[in-house]
């Protein structure tokens, strides 16, 4: 819209300056050289270039590009990336325009150019391009004749002369001119039609492809491949402008339509696919795989882009590793990330992040240290950070929130803003969206088998509990303690027993004479008043190996002996006393009968 609307600020003003409301032509379109049908091909070094005229124009701007693609970008974006070769304003009223003989161009080369028109200002609006090719002919009459002369001055034979010239006119045609060219071997590429030279060092075969080469143990496949490479070497340029621009980076291997075509001095990459690392310049030891995989990457190093688009958007980021489709295809300058899949961490601009599956983190943007492996993982975490969702849908809905463990498909999917949870299982928390809570179980229920709230430090089990045994009870403990709910009862039965013997009176009187019964209150709980025992003063036939604890069972057990202990001695005492009445009882009787 915004283009729209300055192209009509510029006609506008050029009709200003016109002062005519009658004008409809405000643009020039180029003509020749030029094809409405594509490529055109000319024979001359110096063409005509000719264009319609404007009637405003008080004068006109031709500019030539060196073209190493058949696309024809706007003459705005040629300006920025392409390379000038001709510039030249023809004052008046003129359309057309030759360029002189130190003007000329190059053989074997492809051109795009464009033409402005130009009012009082000095400025104006461009044409559409226009793509040509400079390509030599044969021999012409005079040059032939010319050097016929010559060969006859020196004493040739006519015979061996129309032999000679034959055999270089068939080399002319398949484009192969014999001469040094340094590090290729003895051969040199023609600048007309197809170019092909093999060498000890190099092979080049297409369109000015390694031109320029001084460096060794190059190959170089398709037109423009390699084209400003000087001392660069050990590359492999495949595909129409491959590694154009290269100068001297080394062992590079470009594959593919334009693959590498930005790289200037980076190294040790590989490239293949149409547009893959276009636009790398200098970055180093980095693969990128698929149709523009690493496309806007130019500095970044060490990274490793496998499918189509992925890491398209990566300038300067480093140590990336995207495979799948659009895999990280927002990153730009982030970092040490992981993504596999197809979408994976689509939209992500942050560091050290792992996204492994089909659009896992797809929607991530700014957090760092996450990962999310499965189907939609994380799908729609935007800055969230330091969470780890792991199964298809895990977290898939969670946007901000951090500090989160989702393990198992749609654990926690409908989680939008909560943290620090940790659900584990199939659909463990999946309606839950607060934050520092606990879910283990294998459904989407909101009372799992185990539930806790880390904020309020407490833990739920919703079944039974078994320790080392299955349980029967609400919990059980192996070795045969339970709780049903109200009461605790100890394992007492006589299959888990051995070395049983009774517990003397003895032994019992003297451990109840050691016991110290206390008052006292835990630290824990400083409120609560408690009675009982201190386990590091109780006598040793009740204390327990470690002292910190006591069996209330066993103080039971010699409450109990001494209890009975004492009933067996009330128990002779009250024998003692009846035998000691009926004596009395007898006394009063034979008193009674002796009055």
């Amino acid at each position: 819209m915004k283009k729209k609307t300055l192209f009509g600020f510029v006609v506008l003003g050029l009709w200003a300056v016109l002062g005519s409301a009658a004008q409809t032509q405000v643009v020039p379109s180029a003509v020749s050289p030029g094809s409405e049908r594509g490529l055109a091909v000319v024979g001359q070094t110096c063409p005509t270039f000719s264009w319609t005229a404007v009637d405003w124009a008080l004068g006109y701007r031709v500019a030539v590009f060196q073209a190493f693609g058949t696309a024809v970008p706007g003459y705005e974006e040629m300006a920025v990336g392409g390379v000038t070769v001709l510039s030249k304003e023809i004052a008046g009223r003129a359309s057309s325009w030759t360029p002189s003989s130190d003007e000329r161009l190059s053989t074997g080369s492809l051109y795009v150019w464009y033409v402005q028109a130009m009012g009082s200002s000095g400025q104006g609006v461009w044409s559409k391009g226009k793509l040509f090719m400079v390509e030599a002919g044969g021999w012409t009459s005079g040059l032939e004749g010319r050097v016929r002369q010559m060969l006859k001055e020196k004493g040739v034979r006519d015979e061996v002369i129309n032999d000679l010239l034959k055999e270089t006119s068939s080399g002319l045609k398949s484009g192969v001119l014999t001469g040094a060219v340094p590090g290729g071997g003895g051969k040199t590429p023609g600048k007309v039609g197809i170019q092909g030279t093999e060498g000890p060092t190099n092979t080049f075969y297409g369109q000015s492809a390694g031109i320029n080469t001084t460096g060794p143990y190059n190959t170089f496949l398709g037109a423009y491949t390699g084209y400003y490479n000087t001392t660069g070497y050990q590359n492999t340029f495949l595909g129409q402008g491959a590694g154009f621009y290269n100068t001297t980076g080394l062992q590079n291997t470009f594959v593919g339509q334009q693959a590498g075509v930005s790289n200037i001095t980076g190294y040790y990459n590989t490239m293949l696919g149409t547009y893959a690392g276009y636009y790398n310049t200098t970055g180093y030891f980095n693969t990128f795989m698929g149709q523009g995989a690493g496309f806007l990457n130019k500095t970044g190093y060490d990274n490793t882009f496998i499918g189509t688009s992925s890491g398209i958007s990566n300038t300067t980021g480093y140590q990336n590793t995207f495979i799948g489709r659009d895999a990280g295809f927002s990153n730009t300058t982030a970092n040490y990330n992981t993504f596999l899949g197809h979408r994976a961490g689509y939209a992500n601009t942050a560091n050290y992040n792992t996204f492994l599956g089909h659009r896992a983190g797809e929607d991530h943007t700014t957090g760092d240290f996450n990962i999310c492996l499965g189907y939609r993982a994380g799908s729609g975490n935007i800055g969230g950070r330091v969470n780890v969702f792991v199964g298809a849908y895990a977290g898939y809905q969670n946007t901000t929130g951090q500090y989160n463990t989702f393990l198992g498909g749609d654990a926690g999917e409908a989680n939008i803003t909560g943290s620090s949870n940790v659900f584990l299982g199939w659909g463990a928390g999946l309606s839950e969206t607060g934050s520092s809570k606990l879910y283990i179980d294998s459904s989407t229920t909101s009372t799992p088998l185990i539930y806790g709230d880390f904020s309020a430090n407490y833990l739920r089990f919703n079944g039974s509990v078994g320790i080392s045994v299955t349980p029967t009870h609400l919990l059980d403990v192996s070795g045969g303690a339970y709780c049903n709910g109200t009461t605790w009862v100890n394992a007492s039965s006589r299959e888990y027993k051995e070395n049983i013997k009774p517990l003397t009176s003895e032994d019992a009187l003297a451990a109840i004479e050691k016991l110290e019964p206390v008052k006292f209150n835990y630290k824990a709980d400083k409120e609560e008043r408690s009675l009982g025992f201190i386990a590091e003063d109780v006598p040793e036939l009740v204390a327990m190996k470690d002292r910190k604890g006591l069996n209330t069972m066993d103080v039971v057990a010699v409450l109990t002996k001494v209890v009975q202990e004492q009933q067996k001695e009330f128990q002779k005492q009250q024998k003692t006393i009846e035998e000691l009445q009926a004596q009395i009882a007898e006394l009063k009787r034979k008193v009674k009968s002796e009055k």
